[in-house]
């Protein structure tokens, strides 16, 4: 990994809308925390794009629909979101003033090759050897991975329910993994 000492909001701001437009991202989730953050400028200033997000925190995690990865995660020191909407109650607290700094991470098809990412990319002075910095963001991505396949099979049963509870007739319960459903 190419390291760089600074990275210019302006590069940030156009990787992000180059992302945006060429590869798709699934349930909004992802697109509406990027454009919060575009509009934000000064979001940007704290903002730092980086590649192995296994030992940052904040770290925001944002991947297009064919990766595999959750379509948009938080994970700060105590918590992990995935609800954009409560993502963007944290980003919108988020303290920049105090010196603090968000990491965000992208994931997507042809990543490893992708110039463009490797241009906005920056990783911190790390003491730590690049073989276990390696080890920890393998594991890191196994974590996301299933994660997101953990997901999957939960979005499969409610819809297995709600399909039941439509034909059993009960309203409330539809409409309670209905909700369920619609926040996962």
């Amino acid at each position: 990994m190419r390291q760089q000492s600074t990275v210019t909001t302006w590069a940030k701001k156009n990787f992000m809308l180059w992302f945006m437009e060429n590869y798709p991202l699934r349930a909004n989730g992802g697109r509406k925390i990027l454009t919060y953050l575009l509009e934000k400028k000064p979001a940007l200033g704290f903002l730092h794009i980086i590649e192995n997000g296994s030992l940052f925190r904040p770290l925001l995690v944002v991947s297009s629909e064919n990766a595999g990865m959750p379509s948009c995660l938080l994970i700060t020191v105590r918590d992990s979101l995935s609800n954009p909407d409560s993502i963007l109650e944290y980003l919108e607290n988020f303290e920049a003033d105090s010196g603090n700094k968000l990491f965000l991470t992208f994931y997507f098809p042809d990543r490893e090759k992708c110039r463009p990412f490797w241009q906005v990319s920056e990783e911190g002075a790390l003491i730590i050897p690049s073989e276990r910095i390696k080890n920890l963001q393998f594991d890191f991505e196994l974590r996301l991975l299933l994660a997101e396949e953990r997901k999957k099979l939960r979005r499969q049963e409610l819809m297995a329910e709600i399909d039941e509870a439509l034909a059993r007739g009960e309203k409330r319960v539809f409409q309670q993994l209905a909700r369920e459903l619609k926040n996962l």
